[in-house]
């Protein structure tokens, strides 16, 4: 470790840095991030170097964490059957997860960018934004039915969770959904209710 930071000093990095496992004279192992920078004689040779080590064990736990979260979460996303999306203020998908893509019958990765319009019929497109802006403006979480024409030509109903997303000062800079198709739920209940009647 030292050898190759001095070899990189003594090879023109202005600045060498490197982060690795150090064991403390209390047998704690905690990780540091090294900076060194060369010092240099009149001539311009490189003749020692300054230090300074800094303790970022927590950070890079906290790294560590905050990876096996996003990776839980992916397989969250990815696992259920219901589709979960993301959209900008302008209603652009910033996320959408195979099983709405499979939905709609386009892949997530064609969707992304795109907003309703790309995916629905313009009066379906047009109802689906208005009720996703009436989320964002609201700022509360709402759970309602949507209706759409999916490309298959099937009228279908989803029961929607969509809330907004906001930055740390609060502001809202988009929304989450959660959308079920309950197509086939809704016809044997209304199947049921005729029945019975």
């Amino acid at each position: 470790h030292v050898d190759d930071l001095w070899q990189r000093l003594l090879t023109g990095d202005k600045t060498a840095h490197s982060i690795n496992n150090n064991l403390r004279k209390d047998g704690l192992v905690i990780t540091c991030q090294w900076t060194n920078t060369p010092l240099r004689n009149d001539r311009g040779d490189v003749i020692g170097a300054l230090s300074m080590v800094q303790d970022v064990t927590d950070r890079k736990r906290a790294e560590e964490a905050l990876h096996a979260q996003s990776a839980q979460l992916h397989a969250i996303v990815e696992g259920t059957s219901d589709a979960v999306f993301i959209k900008d203020l302008q209603g652009r998908y910033l996320l959408f997860n195979q099983a709405a893509g499979g939905f709609v019958g386009k892949s997530p990765a064609d969707v992304l960018g795109h907003d309703d319009t790309f995916i629905f019929s313009p009066d379906d497109a047009r109802a689906v934004m208005d009720g996703d802006r009436g989320v964002m403006t609201g700022g509360k979480t709402l759970t309602y039915e949507d209706h759409v024409t999916t490309p298959d030509g099937v009228r279908r109903t989803f029961l929607a969770t969509k809330g907004p997303l906001s930055d740390q000062s609060g502001t809202v800079t988009g929304m989450f959904g959660i959308s079920r198709d309950i197509t086939e739920r809704n016809r044997f209940e209304e199947a049921v209710r005729q029945s019975e009647e």
